[in-house]
């Protein structure tokens, strides 16, 4: 696999914005951590994993990893051939996975390592648990979600013959999943023109980090979670533009925003490969992929899971993969991964299908505040007040009921109102849907995909 999207030599260091990272976070204390780590990034991690990259950890350098925390209490042992986990036998002393990892680099501890246990500590990194890590109305979802009344709006689609290139394109959307609405017709997704497809019911499974709970949907109360029905939110959007695009779940994260990097990786690794096989079976191939989250990296050419991310990201461009990713809601000039790869890569390092990085305008064009900027932003969207679907999480009434106030975060009617760069971008791939839907060169080859690619951001320049 080529060494896609390699950062420049030297790039300015970026001043983070200022989070606040313990309120209004949906995050089991038991389970994750925010921490500022190296430079100031605002990360979220698992507080007892540690990833590896790499070949597998050998038994007797973790052993000697786990001594050297012996003073914290902690134990550490393999999960997997990525993982470490630390332990503790003292409910009163939890472990923390960037202390430990603090500890390992520290020179005093590091001196006293074996050659192959401090080559260990070199390829460790946090185990993030979040992309988009902070509540709708400060990540990626921007602000707050309201429950909306919207007209009956039927959307309807072509026969697949009707098509000028003769084929649905296919976005892919990694998010929530897709849950219950009928703007996602499910009565007829057993039909051979299903309107969606879940990648779990084509092959792919996911690590064990993702969530039990069908695709979102968290029971019937989603008001204490701060992105249920993001993922069908997104999908209602995508689909207002093009709606006789097809639409590919990947159900990576859950209700209340957090998404394990080895899950973003697996779905990643599983559209590579079918994606190549598309050669010898057309209805594999995905034309657009929406991925409406990010995080702050401090240092993109040493990060085991940047270097991972961006080589399959460049994969899928290089095959003639739109990919499209949020700039995120923080009113920072600070690049957010993987929205900024394009900008800040190396001449030579970028597929032809590049990665393209989306902001959030107002309706009246402006930019909005929340919004992200910089020079790694290379497209501007309308992504605040839209208005999409949204599951009913159980909450439809069939009757009136007594008089009421209204109340915005029950959410009754299918709609809502939603507002950050992660819908900017869901926008700006149903416009790179539909403009593909239209174009008359079907054909399934590396060229054709690119020059679809490319044509259909000719009217968004």
């Amino acid at each position: 696999m080529k060494d896609w999207y390699v950062p420049q030599e030297q790039l300015p260091q970026p001043t983070f914005p200022h989070l606040n990272l313990s309120g209004g976070v949906d995050l089991d204390p038991a389970e994750a951590a925010w921490a500022n780590t190296d430079g100031g990034a605002p990360t979220v991690y698992s507080i007892y994993l540690l990833s590896v990259s790499g070949a597998p950890p050998q038994p007797a350098a973790v052993t000697e990893l786990e001594q050297a925390l012996a003073g914290h209490g902690w134990s550490l042992s393999v999960s997997s051939d990525r993982v470490l986990r630390l332990g503790t036998q003292d409910a009163a002393n939890p472990p923390d996975a960037w202390v430990a990892l603090q500890a390992l680099k520290d020179p005093a501890t590091a001196g006293g390592l074996s050659a192959d246990a401090a080559e260990l500590v070199k390829r460790l990194s946090l185990h993030r648990l979040a992309f988009i890590g902070m509540p709708a109305k400060e990540g990626h979802a921007g602000a707050q979600r309201a429950a909306v009344a919207s007209p009956l709006i039927r959307l309807t689609r072509r026969p697949v013959d009707a098509l000028p290139g003769r084929r649905r394109p296919v976005v892919a959307i990694l998010d929530s999943g897709i849950g219950r609405h009928d703007w996602m017709n499910e009565a007829l997704d057993d039909q051979p023109d299903p309107i969606h497809l879940d990648a779990a019911d084509l092959g792919w499974q996911a690590p064990g980090a993702v969530p039990a709970e069908p695709a979102d949907f968290d029971g019937a109360d989603p008001r204490t979670h701060s992105h249920a029905g993001h993922g069908t939110f997104i999908a209602g959007l995508i689909r207002q533009c093009a709606p006789d695009a097809r639409l590919l779940s990947m159900h990576v994260m859950r209700a209340d925003g957090i998404i394990d990097e080895q899950v973003i990786l697996s779905a990643l690794e599983w559209l590579v490969d079918r994606v190549r096989g598309a050669e010898t079976d057309p209805q594999r191939f995905v034309d657009v992929v929406c991925l409406a989250f990010g995080y702050y990296e401090q240092t993109t050419e040493d990060s085991h899971h940047t270097i991972r991310l961006r080589r399959l990201l460049g994969e899928l461009g290089d095959m003639g993969v739109r990919v499209v990713a949020s700039a995120g809601n923080h009113a920072s000039d600070a690049p957010v991964f993987p929205a900024a790869l394009t900008a800040l890569a190396q001449p030579g390092t970028v597929p032809r299908t590049e990665l393209i990085s989306v902001g959030a305008l107002n309706p009246d064009l402006s930019q909005a505040a929340y919004s992200n900027f910089g020079p790694w932003v290379g497209f501007w969207t309308v992504g605040t007040a839209l208005v999409s679907a949204m599951p009913l999480f159980g909450h439809q009434r069939l009757h009136r009921e007594p008089a009421a106030n209204y109340q915005e975060d029950k959410l009754a009617s299918g709609f809502a109102r939603w507002s950050g760069t992660s819908f900017a971008a869901a926008v700006t791939a149903g416009m790179i849907a539909a403009a593909i839907t239209d174009d008359d060169d079907h054909q399934i080859t590396p060229d054709a995909a690119h020059g679809r690619a490319g044509r259909a951001l000719d009217p968004m320049r």
